[in-house]
């Protein structure tokens, strides 16, 4: 049997468009960026939120001598709430 010269979409499995998975498979570049730009659009603002309740203000940064960060109860919760959210 032949191998395939091109992706399912009609991109060529050749030169720059080409890459391998990590177990051996040919994919497509064109399709792959394309898959990741829909992925992270559909799920922005969920990606949004967990990062603006990771982030806290310098003003409000309290550092223990070790350097570790602590983070509010209230940002706390809203992590909580958006991981809950998200499942």
């Amino acid at each position: 049997m032949a191998a395939k010269t091109h992706c399912p979409a009609g991109h060529p499995y050749s030169g720059d468009n080409l890459f391998h998975d990590k177990n051996g498979g040919r994919l497509c570049r064109t399709c792959s960026r394309k898959h990741k730009a829909e992925s992270y659009w559909r799920h922005r603002d969920r990606i949004c939120a967990e990062r603006a309740a990771k982030y806290v203000p310098t003003s409000n940064r309290r550092r223990h001598r070790h350097g570790n960060i602590t983070v509010s109860d209230e940002q706390r919760e809203a992590l909580r709430i958006i991981r809950e959210q998200g499942e």
